[in-house]
């Protein structure tokens, strides 16, 4: 201790010179107004209970006046978050790492808009999985890659395939931002256009595992043949007017002999029997919908689910374990003439996540 500093009265506080008594303890707290107490003294009342234990000088060194310090619980809503650049709207810690935790999990905003939806994807292991791709892995695609994309016949573009059933064409739209393909009948007659699939993309159900998948598209008039789901990649016509949907193992929305023209099928199959449920969505022509599915488990396994999204809203649940598919399936998008108008199928994006609770969902 230098010899400007020393222990004062009874040897308890510390003293330092022109700074005044920076610590003190007893069982009577200085009364306001007493000097010598430099601003910030720490007094420790050593009789004190909960909150009435410690008190700090927030008078001056000629005239104290001690506070107690309110501990309170300790809970993050008790610290606040100064933010002076906006990066969150919330004002305390709790809140903020809630606001962080919506980010590294995907979270969405509105089921509403042209994003991902909430419903889907709140949260989703999304970050989780791009770090550590033995616990799945992860693809979106806003088309913004397929710049010159024109397939006419059989053949595969950029990591698309293509198969043309007597007419159809797969193209990018240039003139639309953010990125378009478009899947188109080509002409009028019924059950003839393609079939657009991701092949590199192979998806299984499986115990444990979760499947999330969820686009936007257009389809530009109403009725034709057409499917958009996953689907096993030996199929290229996944409905037809003759419903064959009961052969393949698939999952999706669709429009067979059986739907109407501006409506949609949600159903599965697991290559023996289908569970299909009419007329769950609603599409209007000149505008874009969101369409999404999520598989829990695996066909035959109890307890295995698969859900169907409109517009970010759950519109159908699969429960009948016996129909859920059992084999790997990739992204399937069909759109077939409907007799009358050429028809064009027109996606945005394409959003999938495979993620599993043990990890146990890449190949070993």
């Amino acid at each position: 201790m230098s010899k400007d500093a020393a222990v004062y009265s009874r040897g308890r506080t510390y003293y330092v010179a022109g700074v005044g008594i920076l610590f003190d303890h007893g069982t009577c707290v200085p009364a306001d107004g007493v000097a010598d107490y430099a601003p910030g003294c720490i007094f420790q009342k050593t009789d004190g209970t909960a909150d009435a234990c410690l008190y700090v000088n927030q008078g001056t060194l000629s005239s104290a006046e001690f506070k107690p310090l309110d501990i309170g619980a300790l809970l993050a809503t008790n610290i606040p978050v100064v933010d002076t650049v906006d990066w969150f709207t919330a004002i305390n810690a709790e809140t903020v790492l809630a606001e962080i935790g919506d980010l590294l999990l995907a979270n969405s905003a509105a089921a509403a808009g042209v994003g991902p939806s909430p419903a889907i994807w709140s949260g989703a292991p999304l970050l989780e999985v791009i770090l550590d791709p033995t616990k799945g892995f992860y693809l979106f695609d806003d088309f913004t890659k397929y710049g010159g994309l024109a397939v006419t016949g059989n053949g595969s573009s950029q990591g698309l395939t293509f198969t043309e059933r007597t007419e159809g064409t797969l193209d990018n739209l240039p003139t639309i931002p953010g990125g378009v393909v478009a899947l188109s009948s080509v002409n009028n007659t019924a059950d003839q256009g393609g079939t657009m699939q991701v092949l590199g993309c192979q998806v299984e159900p499986l115990t444990g595992t979760t499947i999330r998948m969820e686009w936007r598209v257009k389809v530009s008039e109403d009725g034709g043949q057409c499917f958009m789901g996953l689907c096993d990649d030996s199929v290229t016509a996944a409905v037809s007017s003759s419903d064959a949907i009961v052969v393949n193992d698939l999952v999706g929305f669709y429009r067979d002999a059986g739907t109407g023209d501006t409506d949609w099928t949600a159903g599965c199959a697991d290559g023996a029997s289908a569970d299909e449920s009419d007329d769950k969505a609603t599409s209007v022509k000149t505008t874009y919908h969101k369409y999404g599915i999520v598989i829990a488990g695996k066909g035959g396994v109890t307890g295995s689910t698969i859900k169907y999204y409109f517009d970010g809203v759950l519109v159908y649940t699969t429960t009948d374990t016996a129909d859920i598919p059992l084999l790997l399936m990739c992204p399937c998008f069909q759109m077939d003439g409907d007799g009358t108008d050429i028809v064009t199928m027109s996606i945005d994006w394409m959003r999938i996540l495979v993620s599993h609770a043990t990890g146990l969902c890449r190949e070993t």
